[in-house]
């Protein structure tokens, strides 16, 4: 789906407890996906790693669709998905988030 290394239950519990704080940093909207708001995600995972993104689409098969497709473009994980709200994770080189190996 994402990335090549599979997060364990207990690294995505992990990362789900350090999301609960965080508020959504990107923000879809109806008008859908541009290669900006992409790259832009891209970005943000980078530098923060676990983001909060809420998708303003009220359909819910649309909602899993932009989540997969967004998973598939930005090589990241999905950590948890309720309602409008989706978190996805993607760990970089110089990692901020030091995940357990089990």
């Amino acid at each position: 789906m994402a990335s090549n290394k599979k997060l364990t239950n207990f690294q995505i519990k992990l990362l789900k407890k350090n999301a609960h704080k965080l508020k959504p940093i990107v923000m879809i909207s109806s008008n859908g996906l541009s290669e900006s708001l992409i790259n832009e995600l891209e970005n943000s995972l980078m530098h923060h790693e676990l983001l909060k993104i809420k998708i303003s689409c009220s359909d819910r098969e649309d909602r899993k669709k932009i989540i997969t497709y967004l998973l598939e473009k930005t090589s990241s994980h999905l950590i948890q998905s309720i309602g409008k709200v989706a978190v996805i994770f993607k760990q970089n080189n110089q990692t901020q988030i030091n995940l357990p190996s089990s």
